[in-house]
């Protein structure tokens, strides 16, 4: 039964002539692109199939040496373990992993205690500039993108946050903080921050200060970029 407006055969045969022409006209172009669809998929067939199939090796996370042994110890067994490791190889290279919580957080974090100047460990944990700190020296580590103000203070025993925004930096503490974000603030405080640094009082403090937020967020919708670049300076998230 044929519906209200169907042209039946006629009109069947009209499309496909007219298809027919239009493949003859432009049949240059289709094949070029399924030619490049045909590569692209190719090639992150390769690059998957390859980098799937690339053989690994365990260079990166315990350096050079042919044989890894592992203790699950504590003190004072796991000194009598590495003791008879080194008794049975010429050469031992030992370091401790562990993971501690950290307050406030729902992930852990990863500790790892390794020998920079180990024979096997020494390539993984060189430093391409500068030195590592010796004797009762203090590492502090500066890190951003995050937009927040958090520092972290890690012992041999634990990991806790440094809630107070002046403190002194302390012997056999490691230290790592976060600096905050002078324009856009993640941390409900709208105000901008910046950081310092006092090496010889070795102490540390954020700083906050106001700034025209409506200016900057006027220039934001100015040059048409996503309203909640501009929106979110208001809030500091």
């Amino acid at each position: 039964m044929k519906g209200v407006g169907d042209g039946g055969l006629a009109a069947r045969r009209a499309m496909l002539r007219w298809g027919w022409r239009l493949f003859r006209r432009e049949w240059r172009q289709q094949v070029l692109v399924l030619a490049l669809m045909t590569v692209a998929v190719a090639s992150a067939a390769f690059t998957a199939a390859f980098g799937y199939n690339f053989p690994r090796t365990d260079e990166a996370l315990f350096g050079s040496a042919h044989q890894r042994m592992t203790f699950s110890a504590t003190e004072p067994q796991a000194t009598a373990d590495t003791a008879a490791a080194q008794r049975y190889f010429p050469a031992v290279d030992t370091f401790s992993t562990r993971i501690v919580p950290v307050p406030g957080e729902a992930r852990r974090l990863f500790v790892r205690d390794t020998d920079p100047n180990g024979r096997f460990t020494a390539p993984i944990v060189a430093v391409r500039a500068g030195r590592y700190p010796t004797g009762d020296e203090v590492a502090v580590t500066f890190i951003g993108h995050s937009h927040l103000c958090k520092s972290f203070a890690l012992t041999r025993e634990e990991v806790y946050e440094v809630v107070a925004t002046k403190f002194v930096i302390r012997p056999e503490h490691r230290y790592i903080i976060s600096v905050g974000s002078v324009g856009q603030p993640r941390d409900y405080d709208n105000r901008a921050s910046y950081t310092v640094y006092d090496t010889e009082e070795r102490t540390f403090e954020f700083k906050r200060v106001a700034y025209d937020i409506d200016g900057a967020a006027q220039k934001i919708f100015a040059a048409d970029l996503e309203r909640n670049f501009g929106n979110r300076l208001f809030l500091g998230v």
